[in-house]
């Protein structure tokens, strides 16, 4: 078994989990990531929406992340 040591534990790795753990390193928090499957893994159809992408957008540029800009 391996020790983990984090602040925040996000269950499931997908867009909404990743997003989590990137704002909560943002603000010096130190989470892990739990999902039941193996990365990378393969994933069709994912979409946004207008909202979704001005949500991304105000969360870019308030945490400093471009990344995640749409």
């Amino acid at each position: 078994m391996t020790d983990l040591h984090a602040d925040v534990a996000i269950i499931g790795s997908g867009f909404g989990g990743t997003l989590t753990a990137l704002l909560l390193e943002r603000v010096g928090l130190q989470s892990v990531l739990i999902d039941k499957t193996r990365h990378p893994r393969i994933v069709l159809g994912e979409s946004s929406t207008p909202l979704a992408d001005m949500l991304l957008r105000s969360l870019a540029q308030k945490y400093g992340l471009p990344r995640i800009e749409p």
